[in-house]
This record gives C-alpha cells, sequence and structure tokens, in this order.
C-alpha cells in the first residue's frame, strides 16, 4: 500500500463501505507509519512496532467486524455502529501525530544514549591501550 494519508469520514449509510473504508485507512497508517507487515489487517496489527495491546485489541476490532461482514452469512451490520465510528482509524489517526511524536523522541533519546554508550567503550578502549587508567578520572562515569 502506499503511504498513510488521511481521509475525511465517509458518509457511508452502508455499513460494509464503512468498514472496508476503515479497514484501508488502517493498513496504510500501520504500513505507513509503524513498519507493520503481513498478508492481512489482523497480522498487520500484530506486527505494528510501537502500539500497546489495549491499542491493538481496539484495532483487532475493525478486523474483526469487516471478516465478518465481508464472510459470514448473516451478519449484515456492524453491531454499536456509533461506537465503531468512534473509535475506526478516521478517528484513530487523530491520535497518530501524538503517538509518532512520542515514540520519535524515544528512538532519538534512545539512539543517543547507544551513541553515548558507544563513545564511551571507544574512548575506554583507547585509554586502556594507551596504559592511561579511567577509575579516577573526572570524565569516568559508570
Amino acid at each position: 500500500m502506499g503511504a498513510f494519508q488521511s481521509q475525511p469520514q465517509p458518509s457511508c449509510s452502508c455499513d460494509l463501505s464503512l468498514v472496508i473504508f476503515s479497514s484501508k485507512q488502517l493498513e496504510a497508517l500501520l504500513e505507513a507509519k509503524f513498519e507493520a507487515t503481513g498478508k492481512g489487517l489482523h497480522e498487520k496489527i500484530n506486527s505494528a512496532a510501537g502500539l500497546s495491546e489495549p491499542l491493538k485489541r481496539k484495532l483487532r476490532r475493525v478486523a474483526t467486524i469487516r471478516n465478518k461482514l465481508v464472510h459470514e452469512p448473516g451478519f449484515d451490520a456492524i453491531p454499536d455502529r456509533d461506537k465503531f465510528v468512534s473509535s475506526s482509524p478516521h478517528r484513530f489517526h487523530q491520535c497518530v501525530g501524538i503517538v509518532l511524536t512520542c515514540s520519535t523522541l524515544l528512538c532519538d533519546r534512545r539512539q543517543k544514549i547507544r551513541d553515548f554508550n558507544e563513545a564511551k567503550e571507544e574512548l575506554t578502549a583507547i585509554a586502556k591501550a594507551r596504559g592511561i587508567d579511567t577509575k579516577d578520572t573526572v570524565c569516568n562515569i559508570q
């Protein structure tokens, strides 16, 4: 799928159209912003990086309802449609900016810590190779 671009909520009177639209939005979002992979929506939700289990459960609801509407005879409407609309991907994308900002900051912080630790190890190795005792230095960081 292509890059995620938020779409306005469709004015769907048909539940199947709404669920398919929501599923497409969610798949694109998961692939573009959360590095999700997999054949179906359930697999993509499971593989999405940085999503909590409670959030994944809520998102799986979209996939489950979609599968039931498409495949189960007699399942012809979204149960609690208002709740579905309020929690669907076209609402979920509004939270993505916050999640991405937080995860970017966290990733940046983790990378800086890794870079710092690598530099510290490299300096310690250089000092050791030159016979410098780093235990009593001002820059010794434990």
